[in-house]
């Protein structure tokens, strides 16, 4: 239960702070991206499609929303978690696709390729994001930055200066599997409450947690709420 509760919990961050239309998906919320005339080309698919968000100059269709609406559906339905109602869900995924955006672009300015991974609070990941030619180790560092923010509640980053001078707990830490201590893992606070996490890698570390704070800014959100 409480897994189910965590991932409705994280879910429901996801959503948009502008609401939807009844035909589909309007705009994004104005943290998460600034408007930007589309081109002639994204004028003609945005005939076609309908618009959903502009991320700076990047244009995130309806249809790609509903795409990936009905495979988040999917999965939903496979793990036996309950479907929020189809408009809901539009927003939860438009939110996630114009985070995994402003991450993306946030390495492109940075000229990085990295991996991202989304998790709940119990570590299981929710959404995952890998850049054409990141590197392939970067993939579970990513993936294992977020599941030790989640665990912890405050960024990998912090490890070095929490285990200090201690031998015990360098040693005994630093060895166990999936703990991280590399920067770019950030937890997801709401009202003080650590509900998931997220994680970069495939920069710097003072690069992987620009991209991570870049994410949850497009969420509204911080590390230390």
């Amino acid at each position: 239960m409480r897994s189910v509760h965590a991932k409705r919990r994280l879910a429901s961050v996801l959503i948009p702070i502008l609401g939807v239309t009844s035909s589909g998906v309007a705009l994004a919320a104005e943290s998460a991206a600034k408007a930007a005339e589309p081109s002639s080309a994204q004028q003609s698919q945005q005939f076609l499609d309908g618009i959903a968000a502009v991320v700076n100059q990047k244009v995130i269709t309806l249809q790609q929303v509903n795409a990936e609406a009905r495979l988040a559906q999917d999965q939903l339905q496979r793990q036996k978690i309950p479907v929020p109602d189809h408009a809901v869900l539009q927003k939860q995924v438009l939110q996630r696709m114009i985070t995994e955006e402003v991450e993306r672009q946030e390495a492109e300015r940075l000229g990085i390729r990295v991996h991202v991974a989304l998790v709940d609070r119990s570590g299981n990941t929710l959404a995952y994001l890998r850049m054409a030619e990141a590197f392939l180790h970067s993939e579970s560092i990513a993936v294992d930055k977020a599941y030790t923010a989640a665990s912890f509640g405050f960024p990998t980053g912090q490890w070095l200066e929490v285990i200090g001078d201690n031998p015990r707990l360098h040693a005994g830490l630093t060895t166990r599997p999936r703990l991280v201590v590399l920067g770019g893992g950030l937890p997801i606070l709401v009202e003080g409450r650590c509900i998931g996490g997220v994680g970069v890698s495939g920069g710097s570390e003072e690069q992987d947690e620009a991209c991570a704070r870049a994410a949850l800014a497009a969420l509204g959100l911080n590390s230390a709420e």
